[in-house]
């Protein structure tokens, strides 16, 4: 099989068995709550979030659906900050030892992780799992190094978007999945298998998202073969310390690379989801707010989003790579790359805004439309653009350091925002997310003078 096609079905796979736990969480969460003592480490937890909703004027929602949501997304705040710790280090590691055998970590990883949430009998043992998933979840960014093996400047976007195609047909299909094992009877010889009910109610979408990981093992054992140059293969022991710590970015001439736009698309990738991922977050708490939204409704809202980055990834910007691809010029490319980001994160200004003003579901839905097609060309695209600036052995670093800060924003931004949402409203919240989307935006203007650099 070609590399891309691996990287598609593999991602898919993992993306897939990532997701299942989406719709899951809540009853998860809850379950938990009625099982923990009143001295246990859940129960303290969200004592924590009482405290934070005092702090941030969220005193007054005090349904325990509502702490359940807020307690969740910081979950998902403590998987992206390991993310942003380990994603510089694999990438740099797998400079070094190639692709394959840092993908196959990652793919062990997430079986360990999965098979202990399988087992978790407490809120303990299922946090223990959680560290796992982040400690390995290092593959996406590894993937992105590999679209940048088997790719030239010409239709490198081409390749990135292939991730956001595996994204949105996972975020599309995983959830639907999860929710839809989540009613399911298994057969009897599989509950055999499996934990009580009364000790693990999502035993069986768990079991399920963990035959998906050890499908996913065997497939790359089988399938993929190693993309990395054997000339790129042995950076420079100096190159590799820089992964270890994530803030040597700072320094990060010592590679080699266009130090200075890098940082800066580091910089516009990190303020983007910052902003992006803060703004996702709280249509939970406005959907909730304004429109009383149930889970099917909030499953149809990320189905739209899932269809749309799709149709966004494989559409939009694939066109756009053709259509310059066919000048074989690399610096039409890179300026063809750094305009599709912009689009993509101009286009955010007018939806945040109705999202800001929206209390009908069609004003809703249209600032919908905005996110999700704007989550189709962005990240992808800043990851096919700081590709260009770096040369074979540096892919895995340099795409590390944009996972890894990518990751920081996905910590901070729910956060950030939630407290907004709550301290200011809505609508001040929304209009906030636009201001500060001006500064990566402006940034990204500041690129153009780079189109020509080596």
């Amino acid at each position: 099989m070609k590399p891309t096609a691996v990287l598609f079905v593999s991602l898919c796979l993992d993306l897939i068995a990532f997701t299942i736990f989406l719709p899951l969480q809540p009853k998860l969460l809850s379950h938990y709550v009625a099982q923990d003592p009143a001295d246990g480490l859940l129960h303290s937890a969200l004592q924590a979030v009482g405290w934070w909703k005092h702090a941030t004027s969220a005193a007054s929602a005090t349904t325990p659906k509502l702490d359940i949501i807020i307690l969740g997304g910081f979950l998902g705040s403590l998987l992206s900050f390991l993310g942003f710790l380990t994603s510089p280090l694999y990438g740099s590691l797998s400079d070094r030892f190639g692709r394959k055998p840092l993908l196959l970590v990652s793919a062990v990883g997430t079986v360990i992780a999965y098979y202990t949430w399988v087992t978790a009998a407490n809120f303990e043992a299922f946090l223990f799992s959680r560290f796992i998933l982040g400690a390995f979840k290092c593959n996406v960014n590894i993937w992105s190094s590999v679209a940048a093996d088997v790719s030239s400047q010409q239709d490198r976007a081409g390749k990135m978007a292939i991730l956001g195609i595996a994204f949105a047909f996972s975020f599309t299909v995983g959830p639907l999945f999860g929710a839809i094992l989540l009613n399911l009877n298994p057969p009897e010889f599989i509950n055999a298998l499996l934990p009580d009910a009364s000790i693990n109610p999502c035993a069986f979408p768990s079991a399920v998202a963990t035959v998906l990981a050890v499908l996913d093992t065997v497939f790359l054992l089988a399938c993929f073969k190693e993309t990395l140059p054997p000339a790129s293969a042995t950076p420079t022991k100096s190159k590799l310390s820089l992964g270890i710590n994530p803030f040597s970015m700072l320094s990060i001439s010592k590679t080699g690379a266009a130090e200075t736009v890098v940082r800066k698309i580091v910089m516009i990738h990190l303020m983007f989801l910052i902003c992006f991922s803060g703004v996702e977050y709280t249509l939970g708490f406005l959907t909730w707010d304004r429109f009383g939204f149930t889970h099917k409704d909030l499953g149809t809202m990320y189905l739209v989003i899932g269809l749309v980055m799709a149709l966004t990834s494989g559409g939009y910007v694939r066109r756009k790579r053709n259509k310059a691809q066919q000048t074989a010029d690399p610096v039409l490319i890179r300026k063809t790359i750094r305009k599709m980001v912009f689009s993509g994160m101009v286009m955010l200004v007018p939806g945040w805004l109705l999202l800001a003003w929206s209390h009908n579901l069609w004003v809703f839905y249209i600032g919908i439309l905005t996110m999700g097609a704007s989550s189709g060309i962005v990240v992808n695209c800043l990851q096919a653009l700081i590709s260009t600036y770096g040369s074979a052995d540096q892919q895995g670093l340099l795409l590390g350091y944009t996972r890894s800060y990518g990751a920081l924003g996905r910590a901070i931004g729910p956060f950030l925002f939630c407290a907004l949402y709550w301290q200011v409203g809505s609508f001040v919240c929304h209009v906030l997310a636009v201001v500060v989307l001006l500064v990566p935006i402006y940034m990204l203007t500041t690129l153009k003078k780079y189109d020509n650099q080596k």
